[in-house]
């Protein structure tokens, strides 16, 4: 069944969510938050070393995920179980970024955050062979 516009839309929503996250959070947020903690001649040193290590966990994570998605037996599907709690947990993360008041709650909310943010992303691409007929897959994927 070919798939309209708006499904092909609403279904990549999330990609650009995430995205929205991830480039505010690395190049405004952390910078800004990291300064409550840290000495600004430090500051750099610290954010080098926070996102070396989320990157770190997304290396692992995320292709764990997705295989880990390619055997979810659950009445919504495959994907849509861990896309639902990666997500809801990014929430809790995105509050302990947010609301902590230590340079240890910040990077347990990062490193939390990339760990459950990454059970979603690893989910997410599978999805689209699932959903999208062959003939729709190209246009699909460039609205990712």
């Amino acid at each position: 069944m070919r798939r309209s516009p708006g499904f092909l839309l609403a279904l990549n929503t999330s990609w650009i969510g995430m995205s929205v996250m991830w480039n505010t959070l690395h190049v405004l947020l952390l910078p800004a938050v990291l300064l409550n903690y840290v000495p600004v001649d430090l500051k750099n040193s610290y954010l080098g070393l926070l996102t070396f290590i989320g990157l770190i966990v997304a290396m692992i994570v995320q292709p764990i995920a997705g295989a880990f998605s390619d055997r979810v037996i659950h009445r919504w599907g495959r994907r849509v179980p861990l896309i639902i709690i990666g997500t809801l947990l990014d929430l809790f993360f995105l509050g302990m970024i947010g609301w902590g008041k230590s340079l240890v709650v910040l990077a347990a909310g990062y490193i939390g955050l990339q760990f459950t943010s990454n059970i979603s992303q690893g989910a997410k691409p599978g999805g689209l062979p699932g959903e999208i007929p062959a003939d729709q897959l190209g246009l699909a994927s460039c609205l990712q």
